[in-house]
C-alpha cells in the first residue's frame, strides 16, 4: 500500500493507493491532527511546502520527499528547475497519469493559482503563478482603509449592488476571466489541449468557466503516487 501526503499551505491531504487504485483519502487541519492517525503502508512519499522538513521526517523517517532530483514521469524544459515548487511537480505528474501523449494545462486553484503546461504529455515547459482567492481578498482588505475582508467566497452577480458584493464580483469574475483568458491563449497555439482544474477552489469555479475543462480535485495526490511508482 502506498501512502501519499501533500503538506499544502492551508491543509494536509493524504491518500492510500493500492497500485494505481485510490483506496482512502483524508484531509487534516494541522500536523498535530495527522500525528493522531495510524496508517498501514509499505511506501510513503511526501510533498511539503509548509512544515519544517526535520519535523516531518521525524514522523515519517522512511518517506521519499518530492524534489527535482527524483525520477519524474516527464522531462523538464524549465530555466530554473531548482526553483520549481514540489506542488507543481506533483500536479504535473497527476496530469501525465490522465493525459497520455497529449498537450495539457494544469490549473491549480489554491493559495496561489498556478498554471503548468506540458507539451505532448511529456515535456514540462512552465506556466504562470497568480494570487489565489483568499490572497486577493486579504490584499484588498490589508492595503485599504475601508474595504472589508470577504470570506468565504460565494456566488454573486456581475454587477455588485453593495461593497461586499462588488468585492465578491471582482474576486469571482476576475479569476474566472483570468482562467478563461489563459485557456484561450493556450488553445490558439495548441488547439487540442486538455485542461485540468484542481485545488481547493476548483469545484466552485467549475461552473464559472466557459471552457472545456476536467475537474480533478485530488490531482496532486494522483501525481504523488505516480512519482512514487516511478522511483520504486
Amino acid at each position: 500500500m502506498n501512502l501519499v501526503i501533500d503538506f499544502g499551505n492551508t491543509r494536509i491531504k493524504t491518500a492510500l493507493f493500492d497500485g494505481h487504485r485510490l483506496r482512502e483519502e483524508n484531509v487534516f487541519a494541522s500536523l498535530n491532527d495527522l500525528k493522531r492517525v495510524h496508517f498501514d503502508f509499505e511506501r510513503v512519499i511526501i510533498s511539503n511546502v509548509s512544515y519544517p522538513e526535520d519535523e516531518v521526517r521525524e514522523l515519517f523517517p522512511t518517506a521519499l520527499f518530492v524534489s527535482v532530483g527524483l525520477k519524474m514521469p516527464f522531462f523538464l524544459d524549465y530555466a530554473t528547475p531548482q526553483t520549481l515548487g514540489v506542488d507543481r511537480l506533483a500536479l504535473t505528474a497527476g496530469g501525465v497519469s490522465l493525459a497520455n501523449n497529449t498537450d495539457f494545462l494544469v490549473i491549480d486553484l489554491g493559495t496561489c493559482i498556478t498554471y503548468d503546461f506540458i507539451e505532448k504529455g511529456k515535456l514540462y515547459k512552465g506556466g504562470a503563478i497568480s494570487p489565489g482567492v483568499q490572497m486577493r481578498a486579504k490584499a484588498m482588505h490589508n492595503f485599504t482603509h475601508k474595504l472589508p475582508l470577504v470570506q468565504p467566497i460565494k456566488d454573486c452577480s456581475l454587477i455588485g449592488d453593495s461593497t461586499l458584493n462588488s468585492i465578491m464580483s471582482g474576486l469571482v469574475f476576475g479569476i474566472s476571466f483570468e482562467i478563461e483568458g489563459f485557456i484561450q491563449r493556450y488553445q490558439e497555439k495548441h488547439p487540442h489541449i486538455k485542461v485540468f482544474l484542481s485545488g481547493g477552489d476548483a469545484q466552485f469555479f467549475e461552473t464559472k468557466i466557459n471552457q472545456s475543462i476536467f475537474v480533478v480535485p485530488n490531482l496532486a495526490l494522483l501525481g504523488l503516487n505516480k512519482i512514487l511508482q516511478e522511483n520504486s
